[in-house]
């Protein structure tokens, strides 16, 4: 799947550069297997701007140290790949109406910013996945709580 870079507050950003992730010897759930509410850690060296690849992540429980949430999901449509212009523009609509339904304030008013993990044509062909997952995150600190109808965060 591919973390792609950062739904701004008026436009999603393209994104063609990627790094491949594999994290090992920590915690780690399938990027496909994430459901909303699970709270995770993107990796440090992460270029959250340009967007990349990842197989596995850290999550961890809401009341540890972390900087990301999972604040909704989405099943695309089967059929052939529809190519990320299209997976982006679904992802923008998507994404931001359940951040504000999540987190109870409009991404607008918010410090969060989120960031769609969506299928690759790799993943899309291969592992049948059809998941669109909209991550929230913190990306100045850490925080120990559920981004959840919080207005403050």
């Amino acid at each position: 799947m591919h973390l792609s870079t950062r739904i701004s507050k008026r436009r999603l950003f393209g994104s063609t550069a990627a790094l491949a992730l594999l994290l090992a010897g920590c915690s780690s759930t399938v990027a496909i297997d994430l459901k909303t509410g699970d709270c995770l850690d993107l990796p440090e060296d992460a270029n959250l701007e340009a967007g990349f690849e990842m197989t596995s992540v850290k999550t961890v429980d809401c009341s540890e140290s972390h900087d990301a949430q999972v604040i909704g999901e989405k099943e695309l449509e089967d059929g052939d790949y529809p190519g990320v212009a299209s997976i982006q523009k679904i992802a923008y609509e998507f994404c931001v109406p359940e951040f504000e339904n999540f987190t109870g304030v409009p991404l607008s008013q918010s410090a969060l910013d989120v960031f769609p993990l969506v299928p690759t044509e790799e993943s899309w062909d291969k592992a049948d996945d059809r998941t669109l997952v909209c991550i929230a995150a913190n990306t100045s600190k850490q925080v120990t709580d559920t981004f959840e109808d919080q207005t403050d965060k």
